[in-house]
């Protein structure tokens, strides 16, 4: 099948260095300027601009040791607002969603549409203004990469990231020569356990791998493998998946502001990220039954363990989070050392149930788990209305002094009635 011939386009829509195009929406004078947004707990730079890139400031650099280049470049230092980029992440998706119904949010940053168009030969120009649309919209940057598949998409997409800001690989007629300069490790797919066994056979870049015989590819890449090499031929064999994604799992964990010893430390830290996955499994609409606690300890102590897990079961199905709480708190009694210096915490929620397959067991009474979903939906809609922990769990602390640190980070302008931003007029 040749590339004209596809009955369908993929575009692959990313924002540039979406963390801090974040920032730069509200705050201007950040334009021009290098930037770089820190992980939690202030520890290492997880997104850069590039102006930052061009000072050769690494993902991951460690602040500090950086933070006497970042004083001498004027680096502005942020810590991460992950609010504002989720907020502004539903921003981008739902302008996207205006164009077609076929649109797979693939990451906070990133999606793919299937894009219907009448006329091919204005492909460039509709992706244009696709892109215009997003950033009058919400101020964010993006590239486009287009293709027949989303393998082609992706690559695409990483050469519109170098300058054009759109790049399309459709017209197969220089794609050998694109494909040569790439490594076979650029492309989509292909992670650190193929590379190391395509480049023990001689296969290095991007059209080597394309040229690939299929049933050899077949039987050394298996069947994923397979589908990358016929995708690199502009046959697709990935859809866009346009249904919203049930999660079977949702951990939430956080590393501490500081060493913690006090176990009512560690229920208090449990409890706000029990509270935050429950939230996040009844917006999906699932119920859970088991819940996994794990624990982190710092290595400056004689210990050889590090780390610490338990699990709790729970009889019925549900998505009360106070249940989960207890449960959880358990979990924190058994494992805990008084011994340790602990760094982390976290919790996972598992074996889901579909609301709608709710099982009780002979001593739940009916009236009692409505009152239940009732109690959880007022407060999921009292949190959403009016901000985060407007209502909130007790046992969670008042005073958290084990969260982590955020020295350097923005109000959360779209999503706190507090820090909303100000004008003023003169």
């Amino acid at each position: 099948m040749s590339y004209t011939q596809s009955h369908k386009i993929f575009f692959l829509v990313d924002c540039n260095n979406f963390f801090v195009s974040c920032e730069r929406v509200f705050n201007p004078k950040l334009r021009n300027r290098p930037v770089v947004i820190l992980s939690s707990n202030d520890g290492c730079v997880i997104s850069r601009s590039q102006e930052a890139k061009a000072l050769e400031i690494p993902m991951g650099a460690p602040y500090f040791e950086y933070e006497k280049l970042f004083k001498k470049h004027n680096v502005a230092v942020h810590s991460s607002n992950f609010a504002l980029y989720a907020d502004m992440s539903a921003r981008v998706m739902s302008v996207l969603g205006t164009y077609t119904p076929h649109l797979e949010v693939y990451s906070v940053d990133e999606a793919f549409l299937v894009v219907p168009l009448a006329d091919r030969e204005n492909i460039l120009e509709y992706a244009q203004q696709m892109r215009y649309r997003i950033y009058q919209t919400t101020g964010i940057p993006v590239s486009i990469g287009i293709g027949p598949t989303k393998t082609l998409a992706k690559l695409a997409n990483s050469i519109a990231k170098k300058g054009s800001f759109v790049y399309q690989l459709i017209a197969n007629d220089h794609l050998p020569k694109i494909l040569a300069t790439l490594s076979a490790n650029e492309v989509w797919g292909i992670g650190r356990r193929y590379t190391k066994f395509l480049q023990s056979q001689g296969i290095q870049t991007a059209l080597d791998l394309k040229n690939l015989d299929h049933q050899w590819a077949r039987k050394q890449l298996t069947i994923s493998g397979l589908k990358t090499v016929l995708e690199l031929n502009g046959i697709s064999c990935l859809d866009v998946n346009d249904d919203d994604e049930v999660k079977k799992t949702i951990t939430v964990s956080r590393m501490f502001g500081k060493k913690i010893t006090d176990k009512n430390e560690l229920h208090q830290a449990i409890t706000e990220y029990t509270t935050s996955a429950l939230q996040k499994l009844r917006q999906q609409g699932s119920l859970a039954t088991r819940i996994t606690v794990f624990a982190m300890a710092s290595a400056y102590h004689d210990s050889t363990k590090l780390f610490y897990n338990q699990s709790t079961t729970l009889p019925c199905a549900t998505a009360y989070t106070p249940d989960f709480i207890t449960a959880a708190k358990q979990c924190i009694d058994r494992l805990y050392k008084q011994t340790l210096l602990y760094k982390k915490v976290g919790v996972t929620i598992s074996e889901f149930v579909p609301l709608e397959f709710r099982q009780l067991s002979m001593y739940d009474a009916q009236v009692y788990d409505a009152k239940k979903e009732h109690l959880m939906s007022a407060v999921d809609s009292i949190n959403s209305k009016w901000g985060k922990k407007t209502v909130f769990y007790a046992a969670a602390g008042i005073n958290q002094q084990w969260w982590a640190k955020s020295l350097k980070r923005t109000p959360c302008y779209t999503t706190s009635w507090q820090e909303l931003p100000k004008v003023k007029c003169r």
